[in-house]
C-alpha cells in the first residue's frame, strides 16, 4: 500500500486529532486542500496534535494551513520530529504550544523563486518576493515578538536554529530532553511498524528486561554484617540491535521506513546500520528536493544508492514531462506565468538549491 506523507487520525477519546506532516508542502506533497479537508472531516475536536518533519515547500499552501489552524477553535500542539525548515516553519508557528526534541532543527529564510523576462518582468518578480517576505515577517513576528528588522536579517541570513536556540528566539516553547524523547520515539516506531498497541509493547519490554535481570532465580545473598559495596555498578543490559535500529531510524528522521530496516538481514551491526541510514537519508532528501517525495519509500525499500535514485527520478520526471506535452520555450514560459497571475513562489529556497548542487 502506498504510504501517505500526510496522515490524520482521531484518538479514542474522539476529541483529539493527531496530524503528521512529512515531506514536501505543496502540490507535490501535502496540499492545503488535503490538510484542511482531513482535519475538518473529524468535526468538532478540542485538541489538534501536529507532528512535523519537513524541509519546506510552497508559501501559499503553508500560509493557508497556518491560518486554518490559527482560526480553529481547538488547541493546537506542535512538535518537530526532525526538522521544520522553510515553509514547514510557517505551519509550526500556528501552534498554541511548540516543542522540539533537543536534536531537532528549525530554519527560516527569505522566499525564493525563478524569474525570466525583461527588466520590468524582473522588477515585478522582485516586488512579489518582497510582498511574500512581508507575509513571513508578520507570521514570525506574531510568535517570536521580534522586530521586523530583526526578522528580515534572520531571513536574509537563512537562519538555522537548534531547539534551544529556537526557544531562546521565541520560535518554540519547550525543549524535549533527547534521551527521554529517543526512548519514546523508538517504542512508538516499533508499535506502529509491528501493529502492536503501544502499552502492550511497553509491558513486553519491561517484562523482557526483568527476565534478563534474573527472572525467578534468587539473587546471591550478601555476606552477613557487610553492607553492599556503594561503588558497585549495576549490570548493564545490552540494548538489542533491533531497538538500536529503531532509534537510529527515528533520529535520522526515517521512522516511517522502520520496516524497511528492521527486516533487512544485511544489517548485522551498527556501522552497517549507520551507513544504511545515511544512504536512505540522502535518497529521502533528493526525492523531496525534486518534488518526488512519494518515490522515497520504494527507493529506500530497494536500498537504492543515491546514483541509482537520481537515474530513477530523472527517468520518471522525463516521462511525466513528456506526458504533459509542456512547451518549455521562454515564450511559452512567459505566457504560462502571465496566465497564472505571476511567478510561483516556493520556499524550498536558497538552502534547497545549495543542497541540490552539493549532490549533483
Amino acid at each position: 500500500m502506498k504510504k501517505s506523507w500526510f496522515t490524520v487520525q482521531a484518538l479514542a477519546d474522539g476529541r483529539t486529532a493527531q496530524v503528521a506532516v512529512r515531506g514536501y508542502i505543496g502540490e507535490w506533497g501535502v496540499t492545503d486542500r488535503d490538510f484542511i479537508a482531513a482535519v475538518e472531516a473529524f468535526g468538532e475536536v478540542d485538541t489538534i496534535d501536529v507532528a512535523i518533519n519537513s524541509r519546506g515547500g510552497e508559501v501559499d499552501h503553508a500560509l493557508s494551513i497556518f491560518n486554518f489552524l490559527r482560526n480553529h477553535p481547538a488547541k493546537v500542539n506542535m512538535r518537530v520530529d526532525g526538522v521544520a525548515m522553510s515553509a514547514a516553519s510557517i505551519i509550526l508557528m500556528a501552534g498554541d504550544s511548540i516543542e522540539m526534541p533537543a536534536n531537532a532543527i528549525l530554519m527560516i529564510h527569505s522566499p525564493w523563486s525563478y524569474a525570466s523576462g525583461n527588466a520590468d518582468d524582473l522588477r515585478q518578480a522582485a516586488e512579489v518576493l518582497d510582498t511574500f517576505e512581508s507575509a513571513l515577517v508578520e507570521t514570525y513576528q506574531a510568535r517570536s515578538g521580534k522586530t521586523a528588522d530583526e526578522l528580515k536579517t534572520m531571513l536574509a541570513d537563512e537562519t538555522f536554529m537548534t531547539a534551544k536556540e529556537a526557544v531562546a528566539n521565541g520560535f518554540a516553547d519547550r525543549v524535549i530532553p533527547l534521551k527521554a524523547e529517543a526512548r519514546a520515539a523508538s517504542a512508538v516506531a516499533y508499535a506502529a511498524a509491528l501493529d502492536i498497541p503501544l502499552d502492550v509493547l511497553e509491558r513486553a519490554q519491561a517484562e523482557a528486561l526483568e527476565g534478563a535481570e534474573g527472572g525467578d532465580t534468587p539473587p546471591a545473598p550478601q555476606p552477613k554484617n557487610e553492607p553492599a559495596d556503594p561503588d558497585a555498578q549495576p549490570i548493564a543490559i545490552p540494548e538489542s540491535l533491533s531497538s538500536r535500529i529503531a532509534t537510529a531510524a527515528t533520529e535520522a528522521g526515517l521512522g516511517d521506513f522502520l520496516p524497511c530496516f528492521a527486516l533487512d538481514s544485511t544489517l548485522t551491526d551498527m556501522p552497517a546500520v549507520h551507513k544504511a541510514m545515511a544512504d536512505a537519508r540522502e535518497v529521502f532528501d533528493l526525492c523531496g528536493l525534486v518534488g518526488q517525495a512519494d518515490q522515497a519509500e520504494p527507493l529506500i525499500r530497494q536500498r537504492a544508492s543515491l546514483a541509482e535514485a537520481r537515474k530513477t527520478l530523472q527517468a520518471r520526471m522525463a516521462a511525466l514531462d513528456e506526458a504533459s506535452h509542456t512547451d518549455s520555450t521562454p515564450a511559452a514560459a512567459n505566457k504560462a506565468a502571465a496566465d497564472s497571475g505571476g511567478a510561483a513562489v516556493s520556499t524550498s529556497g536558497i538552502w534547497a538549491a545549495r543542497r541540490a548542487a552539493a549532490h549533483s
